[in-house]
């Protein structure tokens, strides 16, 4: 027989805070609403800590209880779900005000797009299927490269939608994505990654790449945290000023490949600064959860832009180079069967 605690006893706040991941050294913190270890646990509470380990009334759960399920369909009962709503709240009257509140927001994404209709409209319905099915995960992903300086692809992927996905977006880096620990994609629903590979590591790198576009699950590792598996439901936009970001195959149906032509005119840069400060994200969101998806769904194919047919030419091993040039009569060598 154990004596229950008081109210006003530490270990009641213990009780309803932590829960404790069956078979691991971690536990689950409601409040910080993120795994920590025992030792921090015990670090942050070392009075309470022997009382609460031993208390029979300490709550706990398997490892694979603690899910990250933005689909919301796991049972509350039984799982514990990391996702709780994307924190920006739309703006309902943008739609009767015609969204003037982001009108820079949308022309900036227009001039990313060189006022190209078709890719525009792919470009928006990519961005607001995730939002208009939270926790979809899409089998494609975007990539943004051009020479010029300055096109206002990081303001725009960079600020305005990762101030709609809160702490589930994140802007990683070439660090990130070599480091031995992959905690950063953690309860991720979306990623931008600018310049995320050397010229060294752009052929070494790429099966990392690939899984994260359409893995279902991911391999989260964090130092002094026993590893887990998760959902995947990240997707991600990749940046880059070069011309050749990383290699694509010729049968790759990954990406759609954008090449913005021109520098951001300064009038633009700033409408789009002043509606970010101005609720500019709430009204584009909204214009994003209003968007007509079409026939478009997880597994819709990308467009087949010059953008892209630049980079699978750029991506070419020498003999099928050659072989192209030879076939099309571009080699000093006659097209036809040798002995």
């Amino acid at each position: 027989w154990k004596k229950q605690p008081e109210k006003g006893d530490p270990v009641v706040g213990m009780l309803q805070r932590f829960v404790y991941i069956y078979p691991t050294k971690n536990v689950w913190d409601r409040e910080y609403q993120d795994i920590v270890t025992l030792e921090a646990l015990k670090a942050l509470k070392p009075n309470e800590f022997s009382r609460w380990m031993e208390h029979p009334n300490r709550e706990w759960r398997h490892q694979d209880d603690i899910v990250f399920d933005p689909t919301q369909k796991a049972d509350p009962s039984q799982k514990i779900n990391t996702f709780t709503g994307i924190p920006l709240v739309p703006d309902p009257d943008a739609t009767a005000a015609g969204y003037y509140k982001c009108e820079g927001i949308i022309s900036l994404l227009r001039h990313l797009c060189n006022e190209d209709e078709e890719v525009y409209d792919w470009v928006v319905r990519w961005l607001a299927y995730p939002l208009q099915h939270v926790g979809a995960k899409l089998d494609t992903a975007l990539l943004f490269h051009s020479d010029i300086q300055g096109s206002g692809k990081s303001l725009f992927f960079g600020r305005v939608m990762t101030a709609i996905y809160g702490e589930y977006a994140s802007v990683l880096g070439q660090h990130q994505l070599e480091s031995q620990y992959t905690d950063w994609r953690s309860r991720l629903l979306y990623a931008v990654f600018e310049e995320v590979l050397s010229r060294t590591e752009k052929h070494n790198q790429m099966g990392t790449i690939k899984h994260m576009i359409t893995g279902p699950t991911q391999r989260i590792e964090r130092k002094f945290v026993s590893g887990w598996e998760e959902a995947n439901h990240m997707n991600g936009v990749f940046l880059s000023n070069e011309i050749q970001p990383f290699p694509l195959e010729p049968s790759d149906r990954r990406f759609l490949v954008v090449w913005p032509k021109h520098t951001l005119y300064e009038n633009l840069q700033m409408r789009v600064s002043m509606e970010l400060d101005n609720d500019g994200p709430e009204a584009f969101y909204q214009y994003l959860l209003d968007y007509p998806l079409g026939n478009f769904n997880p597994h819709s194919k990308p467009l087949q832009t010059r953008a892209r047919d630049r980079v699978v030419e750029f991506s070419l091993p020498n003999f099928e180079v050659f072989y192209r040039e030879w076939m099309h009569n571009e080699a000093d060598v006659p097209f036809s069967p040798c002995l």
